[in-house]
């Protein structure tokens, strides 16, 4: 069970990546996405549940339109995760190694880490990229990584 909210709070972290698009995040949009990725399965239902919640009510307040949109188009919903395992091998461990470098910098970095970087790379995991796409992103976390270590 938690296992399934965990992957719902990290497509709702997506899911805010996307509506970072075209909005202006601030400092409470990069504490709700930091707060998310330091999130663990084992936190429990109500955290969990807590914590995909307010990522969603920041993804509203930065895209109030989707929010009450007669048509959705996707294009800010949550990332299905179990999508990715139906991704090619190789995308599928790159997009794994995103998430932990993403997940190890917001734990070593907070509120350091590049917001810029943060959005890019949660973004990343909900689109369907090649490995050429991917590397980009995966290399800036790596040297951020290196420079922590």
């Amino acid at each position: 069970m938690t296992g399934e909210l965990y992957s719902g709070l990290l497509g709702a972290l997506v899911g805010l990546a996307r509506a970072t698009d075209g909005a202006e995040p601030d400092g409470d949009t990069k504490k709700a996405a930091l707060r998310g990725l330091l999130a663990r399965p084992e936190d429990g239902v109500d955290a969990l549940l807590s914590l995909t919640e307010e990522v969603r009510r920041e993804k509203t307040r930065l895209a109030p339109q989707c929010a009450a949109c007669a048509a959705p188009c996707g294009r800010r919903s949550d990332f299905d995760m179990a999508s990715l395992r139906e991704a090619e091998g190789e995308v599928r461990a790159l997009k794994a190694l995103i998430l932990a470098g993403l997940r190890e910098l917001a734990s070593s970095m907070g509120g350091d880490l590049p917001e810029t970087l943060l959005y890019t790379a949660l973004f990343a995991l909900g689109e369907d990229w090649t490995m050429e796409e991917l590397m980009p992103v995966a290399l800036e976390l790596g040297g951020l990584l290196a420079g922590e270590l």
